[in-house]
């Protein structure tokens, strides 16, 4: 079923449990608000965007408020309580977009609604989405038709590229995929498998060495030597994903940079055997003995889970079919009783030629040890037991370039007294990892938040990944420190005339350049309301630079060398444990430079 019929589907069922809100004027309960407004073209002559979802969603509102625009464009959300919410356009072929925001997939401004307000003139404006189009072909030149073709889009704060969008080929090998967001995407196609266990394609070493022997078996039986070495078996080759312009892996990839609502044709690609390679060895328990039905992943960094296999009763493996670059091998011991978990790790380069030598040697898992801790700032007579159903997520930092087998490590309920493990079941192998808490209840300002995540060092996961390698000890040990004791910067941004300025984002970040690194959790950004007012939550005590900046993009912030710019434009100010700090900012005047703006009196309380 294509992507518009599903659309359709969708705006059908709205339809069906929605009344029609086109036109409709009358009187609404005392005390709920409403907004209204109209979604337009980004063109030079706007058009009205019908049949468009306009979601108006805010914190306490679980699946959030919907209303289809008519012919002109215009909508109407009724019965809403007093509260902040965010507002958002889609449709197909255009780009979603939240109300107030400059461009597609930038921040918007929260729309603050007092008891019983009715805002009308809310204007969303909506940009057509850009096209990638193109032809696969075969390498004589003939289309290939009913092929996947994917375009991902690179998101800065992970360093990956995710967020994908299918399409396949029609019969004459075309594909089109639309309603795209401005920014760099990477474009590949899937080719089918030939299915063809003899295909081989020698390299150019190995030709030359056919070649050298043909010539003395014409001018004589060769002479055996001792240093000459047999040919290898050539590796199989077969399909291969294909990356554009013509890379074989993910990283060599070429990203395509779009414009907004731009037309890029000609993204052709062409399928070709390529020499897939054979990676095979032995894995040893550590008493040197070979170990059988080991479980085996090889995985790059863009694969997740990656391919798998198992060892033969020698503990010999092989896995087949290997694509050139960069991996890594993981192999673990299913757990058995009186047995404990057991893990090996290899970092692999796959250049074209065999690897037949890997040797795994099992070692004991790794394992994380945890224990729960109510600060001692928490409200008097808080204890452990009122954490009772958080969830602790520890996940692969996949920020980095490095291959990670990166499945979810599976935590367990935190016990009676405060405690759990992770790594019994061969969850973790060397890599970084990222520790997250979710309390019952809790939210950006309120209920339990984790305050810390401590290992034996003394270094905070929260702040720098905690990094596993395969001599790290076999259990590391982190103490998980909660509050409820919540930290607040807030205030509003007003321009010289004193009025609500809206059109910035509000940041504030770390005074510690060490710290402007993933996970960035002491860099946090706010779009002002409709009233000026902004507001950033829990963030640790420490020294940080604040400022209001006009026209950046999302997760612009995340670049150490932005912020080193914006520091030239930002004031200190200094976050107490529990302090909520009020800091208001007024827009300067126009000889000032350019999107800063200075404090204005405030109170910490």
């Amino acid at each position: 079923m294509s992507a518009r019929r599903l659309w359709w589907l969708a705006v059908v069922a709205l339809l069906a449990v929605m009344p029609d809100l086109r036109g409709v004027v009358g009187q609404q309960p005392a005390g709920l608000a409403s907004v209204s407004g109209v979604v337009l073209t980004t063109e030079d002559t706007p058009r009205p965007v019908r049949r468009a979802i306009v979601s108006l969603r805010g914190s306490d509102l679980a699946l959030g408020h919907h209303a289809i625009t008519d012919d002109e464009g215009r909508f109407d959300i009724r019965d809403l309580p007093a509260g902040e919410y965010s507002l958002s356009a889609t449709r197909p072929a255009f780009v979603t977009i939240e109300y107030g925001a400059s461009r597609p997939g930038w921040p918007g401004t929260p729309i603050a609604l007092a008891v019983g307000q009715r805002l009308s003139g809310v204007t969303v404006r909506m940009a057509p989405g850009a096209v990638i189009t193109g032809t696969v072909r075969d390498e004589t030149g003939a289309p290939e038709p009913d092929l996947i073709v994917y375009v991902e889009r690179r998101t800065a704060d992970r360093g990956i590229y995710f967020n994908g969008v299918a399409g396949r080929t029609d019969s004459q090998g075309v594909f089109r995929i639309y309603g795209l967001a401005p920014g760099p995407y990477v474009v590949s196609v899937v080719p089918p498998k030939t299915g063809r266990e003899a295909v081989y394609a020698r390299s150019d070493a190995e030709v030359d060495a056919i070649l050298q022997q043909l010539q003395q078996g014409r001018l004589g039986a060769p002479q055996a030597s001792a240093a000459q070495s047999p040919i290898a078996s050539p590796p199989v080759s077969d399909f291969t994903s294909i990356y554009y312009p013509s890379a074989s892996t993910f990283d060599d990839a070429t990203p395509i940079v779009l414009a907004a609502g731009e037309e890029r044709t000609g993204v052709d690609l062409t399928i070709r055997l390529m020499s897939k390679v054979r990676v095979a060895g032995r894995v040893v328990g550590s008493d040197g003995q070979p170990v059988s039905a080991a479980n085996l992943r090889l995985v790059s960094r863009h694969q997740g889970a990656g391919t798998g296999g198992s060892t033969q009763p020698d503990g010999t493996f092989e896995i087949s079919g290997v694509a050139p670059g960069r991996y890594q091998l993981v192999t673990w011991r299913a757990l058995a009783t009186g047995r404990p978990c057991e893990f090996a790790a290899a970092d692999l380069e796959v250049t074209g030629s065999e690897l037949p030598g890997v040797l795994l040697t099992l070692k004991p898992c790794l394992k994380i040890s945890a224990r729960v801790e109510v600060a001692s700032d928490a409200t008097p007579g808080a204890t452990r037991a009122s954490l009772t159903g958080t969830r602790v997520r520890i996940e692969p930092d996949l920020s980095t370039s490095v291959p990670m087998y990166s499945l979810p490590v599976m935590v367990p309920p935190v016990s009676a007294d405060g405690t759990f493990s992770v790594g019994e079941a061969s969850q973790l192998v060397p890599g970084s990892y990222l520790v997250h808490a979710d309390a019952p209840g809790s939210a950006p300002g309120q209920g339990w938040w984790l305050e810390s995540a401590r290992t034996d060092d003394g270094r905070d996961m929260l702040d720098v990944p905690l990094t596993l390698t395969d001599s790290s000890p076999e259990t590391t040990n982190i103490v998980l420190t909660f509050t409820d004791r919540h930290t607040s910067l807030s205030g509003s941004l007003v321009t010289a005339a004193g009025r609500p300025a809206i059109d910035y984002t509000i940041i504030a970040f770390t005074a510690n350049r060490e710290w402007w690194r993933p996970p960035f959790r002491r860099v946090l950004t706010a779009r002002p309301a409709t009233d000026g007012a902004f507001a950033l939550h829990d963030l640790p005590p420490g020294d940080y630079f604040l400022a209001a900046l006009a026209d950046v993009g999302p997760n612009e912030w995340l670049d150490p060398a932005f912020l080193e710019l914006v520091v030239r434009a930002a004031i200190r100010v200094t976050i107490g444990p529990g302090e909520q700090k009020v800091q208001s900012l007024q827009i300067r005047a126009p000889s000032a430079p350019a999107n800063t703006a200075h404090p204005r009196p405030g109170r910490s309380q």
